[in-house]
């Protein structure tokens, strides 16, 4: 669970290009095969070494990595 403020949080920079934006066009295409949910605050999207997981489009919101999990939102 993130004790973090909000407005404390930052995204964690892109260095390799492994979190690109999204046109709106892109983001149309694969809400036709996908579901939109929602997240909360701290909720760990997936952990270093799951074997399967979601592919995630994070439409409002901040994206954080930190060790041990590969992305959570907030």
């Amino acid at each position: 669970m993130c004790t973090t403020e909000p407005a404390q949080l930052s995204e964690t920079p892109d260095l390799f290009g492994a979190f690109p934006r999204l046109s709106e066009p892109q983001i149309q295409a694969l809400a036709t095969r996908g579901e939109r949910r929602s997240t909360q605050e701290g909720e760990v999207l997936y952990r270093e070494g799951d074997e399967g997981y979601d592919f995630f489009v994070i439409l409002k919101g901040r994206r954080r990595s930190s060790k041990g999990t590969r992305a959570t939102s907030a």
